[in-house]
């Protein structure tokens, strides 16, 4: 039995959960991962990057489903101030203690079993054994998909059962997930989850159904179990699985190609080899192509994308976004279309709420207005939902900036509600004064007249030359940051967890005070620094950051605020407060945020700073492993 203080810490120091193909409204949960760091991952089974699997890496580390779960039931504790609670999160607690196995079943809109997997949930709350099993449906619409994946806690077996063989790697070679790294998804639940009815029910099943934002699923949890029985469409059962179910087995007549180290050589098949050339050409074409798109090349993205097809998902999407940026509107409408049928098709459902208003924006752009109206009518909902919860336009976020998807770009909430008021403002030709310069009161009225507008018109009236609003950036890695210098390169492949942070610190090299150019790089050299307590050397970085700010006045606050960070734990407060001052002085709006989630910090610089000459700073704690 895992103690009640492990279970919570595994909450929340390592929640990770990655979707199974029944989630519908986005592809891929990793891209909303607090650091934005992704892995070097491809697509597991069948072939769309909802599944995935860690290739060349250490073993992940998986939290137990029991912390996902977890983590809902303490959402509900959270809103208590809203909605009673059904049951005490003690009791909660209580039952994942108990936890160990974790059997899930996705279901398509015909109620066929799509999706089937095993998984075992060790004393520390990682995975230890799982076990995927897919339907001949999915292997006949995703040529090369495993039918099966079998890990035994040491090796992971591959089965093809159209090769007719069995493909066996080490496990720290390849290893299948379920669950994976959500980070701020986990604050998002505590945040801004809800209970959305009590006593409600699943499938003629009692439950408890709460709202995951961040999910953008629900969540219907067992009123006597206190465990989820579900989470969106896919259903969760905790019962000991079969005997035999983690062995590795050779069915008659499948040949069996062993790449684990050690093993007896064996020749690959050509069919193998070729493959995995395939993969490697494809995936340097879909990274080579969305570098392009990145900066503004679209006739290379589309020449690169166009021959990344089936790599990754997301091919098909940004090779519209290309089309879309030359003006070739009927070949964006056709790729964003493909990727709204391949993702439904998948997921089930009839909306894909950033795909449906990419696919308008190309129809309406291309003259077809019917069609157009409707996709837009179709996404109106969640682009409403946003102006509350801005977690709910992630994924539009994540669909206009391929940038996201390497760690170059974190939008805020503030980014996230902007973007998407200018996005209303296209569609439906109305604009109600939201603006981030205005008071909380005023933009409050402005959201209330957008869902007033909802409820009572909500008619689209496409407006391509609607006044927009300019959009805040965020102040941590803008482009230019992670292109200019192989340093820059090589730290935009890093996380911002503590892991990360060692690793930059134990390169670091005071050269680099002349070195890096860009401000960006230098804030992520000294919080490294900071991290591993060596502050006089960060003070330099920051120093040297002031320098290189600009006229930017966000990087400028920022260096200013850390120079004084470090000052006080340097135990130089007069320096520290003269530091502050100049911050307090900018008069930066009390609107404008700064955020460093992996250290828990989020701020208005100028008010910080005031509080900061009172109040001395004191160390707060990396809160990310990596």
């Amino acid at each position: 039995m895992k103690p009640k203080k492990k279970v919570e810490e595994a909450i929340r120091g390592k929640l990770r959960f990655i979707a199974g193909p029944t989630f519908r409204n986005r592809l891929r949960t990793e891209v909303m991962d607090t650091h934005e760091e992704f892995t070097s991952t491809r697509p597991a089974l069948p072939g769309l990057d909802i599944r995935r699997r860690i290739m060349r890496s250490p073993i992940a580390k998986l939290t137990s489903a029991a912390a996902v779960i977890a983590v809902a039931a303490l959402s509900i504790v959270f809103w208590g101030r809203f909605s009673t609670p059904a049951y005490a999160i003690e009791q909660t607690v209580e039952a994942l203690q108990n936890v160990r196995f974790l059997h899930i079943i996705g279901r398509d809109e015909a109620g066929q079993i799509n999706d089937e997997r095993w998984i075992e949930i060790g004393e520390d709350g990682y995975q230890v054994r799982y076990r995927q099993q897919n339907p001949l449906s999915v292997i006949e619409n995703h040529p090369g998909s495993p039918s099966m994946v079998i890990e035994d806690g040491e090796s992971t077996a591959v089965y093809r059962q159209e090769k007719k063989a069995v493909i066996i790697y080490d496990r720290k070679e390849r290893q299948y997930q379920w669950v994976g790294q959500l980070g701020k998804a986990f604050e998002n639940l505590l945040q801004e989850g809800k209970i959305l009815e009590e006593n409600s029910e699943y499938q003629g099943r009692p439950a408890h159904k709460v709202w995951w934002p961040f999910m953008s699923a629900e969540c219907y949890v067992d009123p006597e179990t206190k465990l989820p029985m579900a989470i969106g469409d896919t259903e969760l059962s905790y019962e000991e699985p079969p005997t035999g179910t983690w062995e590795i087995t050779i069915p008659d007549g499948f040949a069996v190609v062993d790449k684990r180290p050690g093993a007896t050589p064996t020749t690959a098949p050509d069919w193998l080899i070729e493959e995995e050339e395939a993969g490697h050409s494809s995936g340097e074409r879909f990274e080579d192509g969305t570098a392009a798109l990145i900066r503004g090349d679209y006739a290379e993205a589309a020449k690169q994308l166009e021959q990344a097809l089936g790599h990754d998902s997301w091919a098909t999407f940004w090779l519209g976004s290309a089309y879309y940026e030359l003006g070739q509107y009927d070949q964006a409408a056709k790729c964003f279309n493909e990727m709204l049928n391949m993702m439904l098709q998948a997921f089930g459902g009839d909306v894909l709420p950033y795909c449906n208003y990419a696919l308008g924006l190309a129809q309406a752009k291309g003259g077809n207005l019917e069609a157009a109206t409707a996709n837009f009518q179709a996404c109106l909902p969640s682009m409403i939902q946003t102006l509350r919860t801005p977690s709910a336009g992630k994924m539009f976020e994540y669909a206009d900036n391929a940038r996201i998807r390497y760690g170059q770009h974190k939008p805020s909430d503030q980014e996230m509600v902007v973007k998407m008021v200018n996005r209303l403002r296209i569609i439906t030709g109305q604009n109600f004064g939201y603006d981030p310069a205005l008071t909380n009161e005023q933009n409050e009225a402005a959201i209330a007249a957008w869902e007033q507008w909802f409820k009572t018109d909500g008619q689209i009236r496409f407006t391509p030359a609607a006044e927009l609003l300019p959009v805040p950036v965020a102040p941590d890695l803008k482009q230019a940051d992670v292109e200019d210098s192989p340093l820059a390169a090589w730290m935009k492949n890093l996380g911002y967890g503590r892991k990360s942070n060692q690793e930059i610190a134990a390169k670091y090299s005071s050269e680099w005070l002349d070195q890096i150019e860009n401000p960006g790089i230098l804030l992520r050299s000294g919080m490294a620094l900071y991290d591993v307590g060596r502050y006089k050397e960060a003070l330099a970085l920051f120093e040297q950051m002031e320098k290189r700010a600009g006229e930017d006045q966000l990087r400028l606050a920022m260096a200013l605020v850390w120079q004084g960070q470090m000052l006080d734990l340097l135990g130089t407060r007069d320096l520290a407060v003269s530091t502050y001052q100049k911050v307090v002085n900018m008069g930066i709006s009390k609107e404008t945020r700064i955020r460093h989630d992996q250290f828990g910090l989020a701020y208005s610089p100028s008010v910080y700073a005031a509080e900061r000459m009172t109040t001395p700073f004191v160390r707060v704690e990396n809160l990310w492993e990596d």
